[in-house]
């Protein structure tokens, strides 16, 4: 349904089962049409979102640890509680608008940048 882009199909489902949690693991959604999607919740963990397009897509709690979101089009998407630690392909993404990103999501950043620092500091040769 999320591949063939049918959003509102989507949309309609999740309104009437808000107790499922959509579990997307490792999904194959490159170039899929999300926009105004809602995602809510999903475990999108290790998904590929590559060149997706996420315009107005609800990421409320969604799980997008080492998810893939090279190229992936963003704008008045929200970002709230969302994990994104160690997702790749951040510096890629085309922002065609404002998006929402909290100070949860921004702590998970921040925290992901942090190891990645530590790690590559301690694996540096300083002799």
């Amino acid at each position: 349904m999320l591949r063939e882009g049918r959003a509102h199909a989507w949309n309609s489902w999740r309104k009437a089962h808000p107790e499922i949690v959509p579990d997307l693991f490792k999904a194959d959604l490159s170039k899929a049409d999300l926009a105004s999607d809602d995602a809510t919740g999903a475990n999108l963990y290790r998904a590929d979102l590559t060149n997706a397009n996420l315009l107005g897509t609800n990421l409320h709690g969604v799980n997008l640890r080492n998810a893939n979101l090279a190229g992936a089009t963003l704008g008045f998407t929200l970002f709230g509680n969302t994990n994104l630690t160690d997702a790749e392909g951040l510096d890629s993404c085309q922002h065609l608008g404002p998006s929402v990103v909290d100070y949860q999501t921004l702590a998970q950043i921040v925290a992901s940048f942090a190891r990645f620092s530590t790690r590559l500091w301690s694996s540096r040769d300083v002799s």
